[in-house]
């Protein structure tokens, strides 16, 4: 395995892997606790943290998250990998839930109420930075993979085989890289076949997501689908390999719906009905519990605990992001900040319930 800044080497030994955080410190303090950490971050049987990024943004207090963190990574009682939201900060992107960082206050919802956030200063933003900044996209042994979205190995190749040592660079040399051979595309000076050659996507995938099922999907339809402004966008989110590791793939929706600020004309593809490997891949972004009155998640709610794909993908992000919905509603919480146990394979929540994974299925 290369080691390149980007993709590192996980720890060896027993682990606790801890779901997106987003700035609910005392969930993660409470977790932690259950979990057998003492106020130092140190286990007694010597276990280690790992972290699955969106470590901040829309909770109470993402400044003492990102203290509490850093703190781990220095004292080496921690790893963690990058998510999307901590990537929007490093690029000075302010999006849906980060306005904290730029010393505002928002409503995350039409309501207008603001939501009770701690304010970051310069000394907190500085921090911040400093932190997202050492986050690899990758962590890896040779049974267990973790990545904030989604185990794409044609994009962690381009990430091991690139030059940069900072995932900012890496992600605007590939967005300029896909911008030039757009722009070739719509001049007509390349064909769609050789487009999609340089963006890496075969004929099959690329009419899966850039075209709406059912639509004929011909070349002059394809080209049209990726040159109109949500096919630009869906060709950024689907052939940059940061984005589609802390964002995952996307595909273009027919009737656009409203989510996260916005009406969005893409969804997300669930790229875990593919998995097959022998290694676990643990992930987290896509918020396993659905409240009530938004869009459904693409799982089974049934079965809220289980391995994905071939049982060995797993998703431990049980949607803390939207716990500041339910203390406006006066509780009680569905939403849980997660950690899996590994090797032992348990789930332990904030609230200290301990749940076995289910036995895997197609091994």
């Amino acid at each position: 395995m290369v080691d390149n800044g980007l993709v590192q080497p996980l720890f060896e030994g027993s682990v606790d892997v801890i779901g997106d955080i987003h700035g609910e410190i005392d969930a993660l303090r409470a977790l932690l606790r259950h979990l057998g950490y003492d106020n130092d971050g140190v286990h007694p049987e010597g276990r280690r943290l790992i972290f699955l990024g969106d470590l901040t943004d829309r909770g109470p207090n993402s400044p003492a998250v990102v203290r509490l963190i850093g703190r781990l990574l220095d004292d080496g009682l921690a790893q963690g990998v990058m998510g999307n939201h901590d990537l929007n900060l490093l690029l000075g992107e302010k999006k849906h839930g980060n306005a904290w960082f730029f010393g505002r206050r928002e409503a995350l919802d039409a309501s207008g109420r603001l939501v009770p956030q701690a304010l970051a200063d310069d000394e907190t933003r500085t921090l911040t930075l400093r932190l997202f900044r050492r986050l690899p996209l990758v962590l890896e042994r040779d049974d267990l993979r973790i990545v904030h979205a989604c185990w794409h190995g044609p994009s962690i190749e381009a990430v091991r085989q690139g030059p940069e040592e900072n995932a900012v660079e890496l992600f605007r040399r590939h967005q300029t890289r896909i911008n030039d051979e757009l722009e070739r595309l719509s001049r007509g000076e390349v064909g769609v076949e050789e487009f999609l050659v340089s963006v890496g996507m075969s004929s099959d995938e690329a009419a899966a997501l850039f075209v709406c099922r059912g639509t004929d999907a011909g070349a002059g339809v394809l080209r049209d689908a990726m040159l109109d402004k949500v096919g630009r966008g869906l060709v950024h989110q689907n052939a940059n390999p940061v984005k589609r590791l802390l964002s995952g793939p996307e595909r273009r929706v027919a009737v656009p719906f409203w989510s996260a600020g916005k009406h969005r004309h893409e969804e997300r593809v669930p790229w875990w009905d593919r998995y097959g490997d022998k290694a676990w891949s643990v992930f987290g972004h896509y918020s396993r519990v659905d409240l009530p009155g938004e869009e459904e998640r693409p799982f089974d709610q049934a079965r809220p605990y289980a391995g994905l794909g071939n049982g060995r993908a797993l998703c431990i992000d049980y949607s803390v992001t939207r716990r500041w919905q339910e203390r406006f509603a006066g509780g009680p919480y569905r939403t849980a900040l997660a950690a899996l146990r590994w090797p032992e394979r348990w789930l332990y929540f904030d609230s200290g319930r301990p749940v076995p994974l289910p036995g895997e299925r197609g091994v």
